[in-house]
């Protein structure tokens, strides 16, 4: 994945949860994941940077 782009998940009509992935190399995997407050969850590589944030 080259460029960040936004996903929407819709069920029923609503919003159910947006992802925002950012670029990132081939092969490159979530090494840990947390919660950072109600409805906020981040997904970190190795190196601790950010990987995929969910909304």
């Amino acid at each position: 994945m080259n460029e960040a782009y936004l996903e929407v998940t819709f069920r029923h009509g609503q919003a159910l949860a947006a992802y925002l992935y950012l670029p990132r190399r081939p092969g490159q995997k979530s090494y840990r994941t947390s919660q950072v407050e109600p409805g906020l969850v981040i997904d970190f590589m190795a190196r601790r940077n950010n990987n995929d944030t969910e909304l």
